[in-house]
């Protein structure tokens, strides 16, 4: 059992007594009880298996149904110093689906790779650690990781001297099954969910469900796609009659659903959708909306209009939803055109991407001696709650140079979580380095260098604003001190070499000399 406190009531004081009231509970550990394998002599390493095939086949919705595990003795605070492993093994055709209700951690404003503690979420074919999904530090809520396999592994670690109280998490092993047919340049998708209580079949251009704003039947669904990343990784999507006049009160839906890693990128490459009185603020026609999948829920995150050209927009997300409103057509209103990619590099085409990070590059000198790297999607928003590493390593005697080119951060000196920043930091180590502040705010060209062949760039975002992000030029430079160290050296010992040799020369002319003189006496 475990005690529950709901709250307390000092009800006198003074300088001699004071008394308190309050109100209590006890608890089921049952209620927080992890529903795996302890493995033998470990502390809190578990292993999670699906049901028996029996169970399976009496219970045809097995994958509606959600198993618990927590964090050592949630909801009580976790113990210091702990390293807790969550290894999930399902059948070959099986996902891991986990939801983490509630992360709750020590707050730490350092990078989430640095964090004391920590949740790191790996996504493999085996049980070996090779690619990482997430990192997870501070305070999270409703976190939805998807393994691309039947294997997934959870670590969860305490280094600080101060605890808090950990996670709630849920998880299942999914079977799903679907059939995609292309009719018409348009994809069709038909499925079947499990649920709770009978299987729901969904056949249509578009998942409609509780959590989709698609449930509407105004629309025409002659032109909605659904575009799935299974069937092709990048496409081109155009409102109807593209280049023509489309037809008035045309209302189409395009959804893009990406898996596991993935996010979605969309370029416009065309866009005019003018008002009919031509105003600078978008109406409700005309239009472009943008939804974003926010805790399951699609939510509308931005309208376009106008006949500006859209900056590339990134997905939070696997998921996004673009809904065109097409009211008033015409010579001047030629509707939009656009390329999409599912990506997994988020929108970094430089360097080497690595797999110990979901945002993690290399650039080394052996390959290419300068270059550029970007934030995110730029020249788009960088998505929100996001953290890039970028790791430079030059050769011997080599230094790295950064010249900001455009920089827009959206945050306030000194861009920590005082002021809820974004920022980018620096560091000649893999930790942190207090020798360079942090950057945040907008800023003209500026350069930054580092002091050995090594050097790190962190970009991080939180879930509140975001910006367009940086660009930035590096190169390699060789580190004129130690060459001139070197060339005087070198040159060092060539004077010495030479004027030991001059000095014998004279030391055997003058012997050879002496001994003239002497035979000619």
């Amino acid at each position: 059992m475990a005690i529950q406190i709901f709250h307390h009531n000092v009800t006198s004081f003074t300088s001699e007594s004071f008394s308190l009231s309050g109100k209590f509970r006890y608890i089921s550990k049952d209620a927080y009880r992890t529903t795996g394998n302890l493995l033998s002599t470990t502390y809190c390493d578990y292993q999670f298996l699906p049901h028996s095939t029996t169970f399976a086949r009496e219970n045809k919705y097995e994958n509606a149904i959600f198993r618990t595990f927590y964090s050592p003795r949630f909801p009580a605070k976790y113990p210091n110093h702990v390293k807790c492993l969550y290894k999930f093994i399902g059948r070959p055709l099986n996902k891991v689906e986990i939801i983490f209700d509630g992360i709750i951690l020590q707050r730490d404003n350092r990078s989430c790779i640095n964090h004391l503690d920590k949740i790191t979420v790996y996504d493999s074919k085996t049980l070996n650690k090779s690619t990482t999904i997430d990192v997870f530090c501070d305070v999270k809520w409703n976190k939805r990781i998807l393994s691309t396999g039947p294997y997934l592994l959870i670590e969860f670690e305490t280094s600080s001297n101060e605890s808090s109280y950990g996670f709630s998490a849920k998880y299942r092993f999914i079977e799903t099954e679907e059939k995609i047919n292309i009719i018409n340049n348009q994809v069709y998708l038909r499925t079947t969910e499990a649920t709770s209580s009978t299987p729901v079949t969904v056949e249509s251009l578009m998942i409609v469900n509780e959590h989709s704003p698609l449930s509407s039947k105004s629309y025409q669904p002659t032109c909605d796609s659904y575009l799935k990343s299974s069937v092709t990784k990048n496409g081109t999507v155009q409102s109807p009659m593209f280049l023509g006049s489309y037809p008035s009160n045309a209302i189409c839906r395009y959804e893009f659903i990406g898996t596991d890693k993935e996010r979605v990128q969309i370029s416009f490459s065309e866009f005019s959708l003018a008002s009919e009185e031509n105003r600078k603020v978008c109406g409700d026609e005309n239009i472009l909306q943008v939804y974003e999948s926010i805790r399951r829920k699609y939510e509308l995150v931005d309208v376009l209009c106008g006949k500006e050209l859209p900056k590339p927009i990134m997905s939070r997300g696997t998921n996004l939803l673009l809904e065109f409103h097409g009211f008033h057509s015409g010579n001047s209103n030629k509707g939009f055109k656009a390329e999409y990619a599912f990506l997994t590099n988020y929108g970094i085409r430089t360097g080497l991407q690595r797999d110990d990070h979901p945002c993690s590059f290399s650039y080394n000198s052996n390959g290419t001696k300068s270059g550029w790297f970007y934030s995110p999607n730029f020249p788009g928003a960088y998505p929100r709650n996001i953290e890039c590493l970028y790791d430079f390593l030059g050769s011997a005697n080599e230094k790295v140079s950064l010249r900001f080119t455009y920089f827009d951060v959206e945050g306030i000196f000194p861009c920590d979580e005082d002021t809820a920043s974004d920022y980018v930091e620096f560091s000649n180590f893999k930790v942190q380095d207090r020798r360079y502040r942090r950057y945040c705010g907008q800023k003209k060209s500026f350069v930054i260098k580092s002091e050995g062949r090594f050097f790190r760039v962190t970009f991080r975002s939180n879930d509140l604003l975001d910006g367009i992000g940086f660009k930035a030029f590096y190169a390699f430079e060789s580190d004129k001190a130690s060459e001139n160290i070197i060339t005087e050296v070198g040159s060092n010992a060539i004077c010495i070499k030479l004027s030991s040799n001059i000095w014998m020369f004279l030391v055997v002319f003058f012997a050879l000399f002496y001994k003239c003189i002497k035979l000619i006496k």
